[in-house]
C-alpha cells in the first residue's frame, strides 16, 4: 500500500484493532496490527549491546566533578552474539562534538569494541562492550589513551604479566553537599591518622563501602 501509518495511528476498539482515520479496509488493518505487535515483540527480545567508552572532558579541569567521563549507548542485535568475542561486534559511530572529541562540522568518531563482558544488570544474554576510539578515518584519536599503551607493550612487557584495573575511589558526600566525616563548615586534621587508618575516629562510611 502507498499509505504510510504511524505506529502511534494504531487503536483498539473492543478486542479489534484498527488505524484511526485509516482508508485501509478492515482486514488490512488487524495484519497490520499484528504485524506492529509482533515486531515489538521480537526487539524486545534482541540482545542489547551496550558499548561504552570514555569521552573527551576525561580528566580534565574544565569537567570537574559535575559529570562523569563515560559515555555508552545501547545497541539493538536482533540475533545474539553469545561468543563474547569483541571482533563479532560491529564498530558504531558517536557524535564527537557532543563529547568533546570532535567539532561540530566533523563530528564523526567511531567505537570501536576491545572487550564483551556479560551485562549484569539486564542479564542474559546482554552485554557490555568496552569501546576505543578512533576518529573518521579510523585512526586512534587522541583521547584513546588504550591505543598508547598498546603502543608501549612488547615480549618483555608481556613476559611480566601484568595486570590492569581500575582504582576504585569516591568520595561521599551528605545531603548537604559536605564531605562526609568532615566537620561541619571546616576541615578535618592532616591525613596522618586517617591514611588506611582504622577505627571510628579515623575511618567513616565503612558500611556503605562494604555494601557497595
Amino acid at each position: 500500500s502507498s499509505h504510510k501509518i504511524k505506529m502511534s495511528s494504531l487503536q483498539m476498539v473492543g478486542s479489534k484493532p484498527y488505524v484511526a482515520n485509516s482508508p485501509l479496509k478492515s482486514s488490512t488493518r488487524v495484519t497490520l496490527a499484528c504485524r506492529s505487535r509482533f515486531s515489538v515483540r521480537i526487539n524486545a527480545a534482541a540482545q542489547k549491546a551496550e558499548y561504552i567508552w570514555y569521552d573527551g572532558l576525561e580528566g580534565s579541569p574544565e569537567k570537574g566533578l559535575i559529570f562523569n567521563e563515560m559515555r555508552s549507548k545501547t545497541k539493538v542485535v536482533p540475533k545474539a552474539i553469545t561468543n563474547m568475542d569483541a571482533s563479532q561486534f560491529p564498530e558504531w559511530s558517536f557524535d564527537g562534538s557532543s563529547t568533546g572529541q570532535a567539532s561540530g562540522d566533523n563530528s564523526d568518531c567511531i567505537l570501536k569494541p576491545v572487550r564483551v563482558v556479560p551485562d549484569p544488570v539486564r542479564g542474559d544474554p546482554h552485554v557490555l562492550i568496552m569501546c576505543e576510539v578512533l576518529d573518521a578515518q579510523g585512526n586512534a584519536h587522541p583521547t584513546n589513551t588504550r591505543a598508547q599503551l598498546v603502543e608501549l607493550i612488547d615480549a618483555n612487557v608481556e613476559a611480566e604479566a601484568p595486570l590492569y584495573g581500575f582504582e576504585q575511589e569516591y568520595t561521599m558526600l551528605t545531603k548537604g553537599g559536605n564531605v562526609y566525616g568532615w566537620p561541619k563548615g571546616g576541615f578535618p586534621a592532616p591525613q596522618g591518622p586517617f591514611y588506611c587508618g582504622v577505627g571510628s575516629e579515623a575511618v567513616y562510611g565503612r558500611d556503605l563501602a562494604e555494601a557497595h
